[in-house]
């Protein structure tokens, strides 16, 4: 199929815009890579959602002619299996690849400087990604919810930093359950990301009635400081959020390192 049938394009200043997949809906078209020129002009961008919810697209090259994405390019193609992006194009944006729940593995050539906000998030078969030695920002929840990515991935996603040993720059109002899975966590109290937050951060594990996570905070040392009314009072806000699992956990902890001491109607 030629170019005219796939594509709708339009000028742009550097030559011409991929604006629209017109053939989204044919189910032979599955393997996409993404034309350098089309009637003798180049083609230098790809527009806003231009492929996006395309049912069919398993598999994606965009050429080096491309400099410039659209957000949510390629976002919820729920077949799209591999990708590859030069590095002609800096910038993935927002929300590119997002929701793309069956992609698999994701190379991004060097020359590719910036992964944007949730550009692979949702990606929930993503297990191998490629990162250019050239990037220097990941942006906020960049890969959130791809639980098969390496916990190393996911924090420097968190932390909006090319490196995985970087703190977050927030520390507590993450969604733990997706985000902070429990090697990220683990990951995060080695480097120190909660060293000024503990408190609340351990309310917000309790509020959510993650008990791995209290026995991770257990293995860092979080509790060795802490006094038996600091406990009770931890384990009293899970009974008041109705978090019968922490509340249990934090009362046998409670009497291994206290013994019984009467206790508090809970304990009795």
């Amino acid at each position: 199929m030629n170019c005219k049938s796939l594509y709708e394009f339009e000028k742009c200043a550097s030559g011409l815009s991929l604006k629209k997949f017109i053939a989204a809906n044919d189910s032979s078209v599955t393997d996409i890579v993404i034309p350098s020129e089309y009637s003798g002009v180049p083609v230098t961008e790809i527009g806003f959602e231009a492929f996006a919810r395309s049912p069919f697209i398993k598999t994606l090259v965009i050429s080096k002619s491309i400099q410039k994405l659209g957000g949510g390019a390629f976002r919820e193609c729920k077949r799209l299996e591999n990708v590859h992006v030069s590095g002609s194009a800096r910038q993935l944006p927002a929300a590119m690849f997002f929701g793309c729940s069956s992609l698999k593995s994701a190379e991004l050539g060097e020359g590719v400087e910036v992964i944007g906000s949730n550009a692979f998030r949702k990606c929930k078969s993503l297990e191998n990604i490629a990162l250019p030695k050239s990037l220097r920002n990941i942006e906020s929840c960049a890969f959130l919810e791809s639980p098969r990515l390496p916990a190393e991935i996911v924090m420097m996603g968190l932390a909006g930093s090319t490196d995985s040993t970087k703190p977050f720059k927030h520390y507590v109002e993450f969604d733990w359950e997706n985000a902070l899975r429990p090697d990220v966590f683990n990951l995060a109290l080695k480097y120190g990301s909660y060293d000024s937050n503990r408190d609340l951060a351990l309310v917000q594990i309790v509020k959510r009635d993650l008990t791995e996570y209290l026995e991770l905070v257990e293995q860092a040392g979080w509790l060795e400081n802490k006094d038996e009314d600091y406990i009770e009072r931890t384990m009293l806000i899970a009974v008041s959020f109705r978090k019968a699992e922490a509340a249990a956990w934090l009362l046998g902890y409670k009497k291994r390192r206290f013994g019984f001491n009467g206790g508090t109607a809970l304990e009795l």
